[in-house]
């Protein structure tokens, strides 16, 4: 068995009888990585375009171990192998708690407006995914790049409310660009989830600091679909692209404890679900391609060989995302003090 004329492992045929007419066949196909360096990175990059979708085809010479050897690899034929028929995800959400507010990952609380810093409060998305077979899938180091499905641009002004007097705080452009944002699993993903359990200790408050230092993803064999949380970031070189002012630092005040990313950035996620929801839709279709290390029973494939494409994901918004707005806690005027954009502050160029 091969690929890519990388030998990869071996086809089992358990109950091999042919008879006259059409014959269907049970094929075993096993996976053997002890085969080195190569034969890692080709089982990776075929698990990856079958978690995919795509059709791949496998090259099979044999047979083999026949008693009588001139009988061994007689035989060259293809095996066709198709994708998976549903996408590895198939949904996310952005909510106010996940998206807006953030977790703290030292508590499993929301983030104190304070306390933004990167390392400290993640803020991204919940997606939703299942296995697509009867196994359970391990992920862990998952680092995906997401996209839109066109670039845009956009203009906005951000107001901070003191007391009763909204203040017009910045006001930028934003160029075009189709990157979303690169989403990974960190310590703190399951702050979102209490009840979240992977093999934790009885102890309540030893269970707590698990949950929050763990950051595996485990999806369940079908047909059950789990959820959990993916931090979001800026990708590389996207506050270059986005910002023409070439103002890549943090945006509020340029508090890093209060916003560590640039406006762009900062004010992305409301700007794509109010460009969506003009368009007449209720979620965000994203491409995302990145690595992760799966883990199947026993069996391990190292993120720099396992690596995915999961295309048109649709990520739902709710109203928190076209409304957005974020109170200063423990300020000197308390929750009187705050920041805030909405739709009518984006302005997108005329189609």
């Amino acid at each position: 068995l091969s690929s890519s004329s990388v030998r990869v492992g071996t086809v089992l045929l358990p109950n091999y009888e042919l008879r006259a007419g059409y014959n269907e066949l049970e094929e075993q196909i096993h996976f053997d990585q002890s085969l080195g360096v190569e034969a890692q990175e080709a089982i990776g990059h075929f698990f990856g375009r079958w978690l995919s979708g795509y059709e791949q085809t496998l090259l099979c010479v044999g047979p083999v171990g026949n008693e009588a050897a001139f009988l061994d690899n007689i035989s060259v034929t293809t095996t066709e192998v198709l994708g998976v028929p549903t996408p590895l995800f198939t949904g996310g959400l952005m909510a106010e708690e996940h998206t807006v507010r953030g977790w703290d990952v030292t508590t499993g609380a929301s983030c104190d407006t304070f306390q933004q810093q990167t390392g400290r409060c993640v803020k991204g998305a919940v997606v939703y995914g299942k296995a697509p077979g009867r196994r359970s899938l391990l992920f862990r180091d998952l680092v995906y790049d997401a996209f839109f499905d066109a670039p845009f641009e956009y203009s906005a002004t951000m107001r901070v409310h003191a007391g009763p007097l909204p203040i017009k705080f910045a006001s930028f452009a934003c160029r075009p660009s189709d990157k979303f944002a690169r989403l990974r699993s960190v310590p703190g993903m399951w702050a979102f989830a209490p009840g979240h359990n992977h093999s934790y200790s009885p102890d309540p408050a030893v269970a707590q600091r698990q949950r929050l230092a763990d950051s595996t993803v485990v999806l369940e064999g079908r047909p059950t679909e789990g959820a959990f949380f993916l931090a979001a970031e800026p990708q590389p070189g996207q506050a270059n692209e986005t910002d023409p002012s070439g103002r890549t630092g943090p945006c509020v005040l340029g508090l890093k404890d209060v916003d560590p990313f640039d406006c762009c950035f900062t004010t992305r996620f409301t700007a794509a679900a109010c460009y969506y929801q003009a368009r007449g839709e209720d979620s965000i279709p994203i491409t995302a391609s990145g690595n992760a290390t799966l883990v199947v029973d026993d069996w391990e494939l190292p993120a720099a060989n396992f690596g995915a494409t999961i295309a048109r994901v649709p990520i739902g918004f709710t109203s928190a995302l076209t409304d957005f707005r974020v109170g200063i806690n423990g300020g000197p005027l308390g929750r009187q003090f705050f920041l805030e954009f909405t739709c009518e502050d984006i302005a997108f160029p005329p189609a």
